[in-house]
């Protein structure tokens, strides 16, 4: 399956260059499997995961849709830690 985007695979939050402003704990889920087992079985750059995205700022949520192409997000979160499930838009 290839894409029309190219992706970013990796965010590293602690290089000096830190790409979010408030999004924390961001990753590439299938880089950070291909290195824990030390070999290629998912793709990269089409699953991310991170902490909350309420505080996102702005320039976050745009880089968001535009830079990583991010169309969909899922809350695995309970009702009971959901602060406002519209934090980033043009996104379902």
């Amino acid at each position: 399956m290839s894409s029309s985007h190219p992706r970013q695979s990796s965010v590293d939050l602690d290089s000096p260059g830190r790409p979010f402003d408030n999004i924390i704990n961001f990753r590439d889920v299938g880089r950070t499997i291909n290195q824990l087992i030390g070999k290629r079985v998912l793709k990269e750059g089409i699953l991310f995961r991170s902490a909350r995205l309420d505080d996102a700022s702005e320039r976050d949520k745009r880089r968001l849709v535009d830079e990583f192409h991010i169309s969909t997000v899922v809350d695995l979160r309970s009702s009971f830690l959901h602060i406002d499930k519209d934090t980033v838009p043009n996104i379902k």
